[in-house]
């Protein structure tokens, strides 16, 4: 015998109030879309890290700020009271710079020597904002001015499964450049 459509639709209603108040989550359910009212919890909060130096024309610039970003490609801005200074992420021989650091765009092209980059970053499918970790050391000219820098950061609330994504990625670079035995 067919239980009647209401009996059904409590039924139902109980495992899915008895699912939600399992504690346990459905990892494999996709993070509710932009702009659907679905409440998401709040990310935690990961301070920025930036560490290291960087000059214009010989004179310090203090780093106030990093700004990641996606536009095409990962990217992070050096933001300085004088200016953003923007890395393009696959761009080793040029680096940006805006004279408004308020401003989210690229600016004015530099000629550079990037020696040394190391990084990771994505863009979060979920929300659109991008995370950027990474060494850079540079040398760049162009009608700005002459900028070096040497610096390393934490950019965008990194939060641990990304960090451990970027963990990995960095190792399985790492072992795909030594030499085999």
């Amino acid at each position: 015998m067919r239980p009647p459509a209401r009996a059904l639709l409590e039924i139902a209603g109980c495992v899915a109030l008895a699912a939600a108040c399992s504690g346990k989550k459905d990892d494999d359910a996709p993070p509710p879309a932009p702009g659907s009212g679905e409440v998401v919890a709040p990310r935690p909060v990961v301070p920025d890290r930036i560490e290291g130096t960087l000059t214009r024309d010989g004179q310090p610039l203090e780093i106030v700020r990093c700004r990641p970003g996606h536009a095409g490609t990962v990217y992070v801005d050096l933001v300085t009271a004088a200016g953003a200074l923007r890395f393009v992420s696959g761009d080793a021989d040029h680096m940006y710079w805006n004279p408004r650091p308020e401003a989210n765009e690229r600016g004015a092209s530099l000629d550079c020597s990037i020696p040394h980059r190391s990084w990771g970053g994505a863009r979060r499918d979920e929300d659109g904002t991008a995370y950027f970790r990474g060494e850079l050391a540079f040398e760049c000219q162009g009608a700005a001015g002459a900028f070096r820098g040497k610096v390393s950061l934490d950019c965008g609330n990194i939060s641990p499964l990304e960090r451990a994504l970027l963990d990995d990625g960095r190792r399985r670079r790492r072992e795909a450049a030594q030499p085999g035995p």
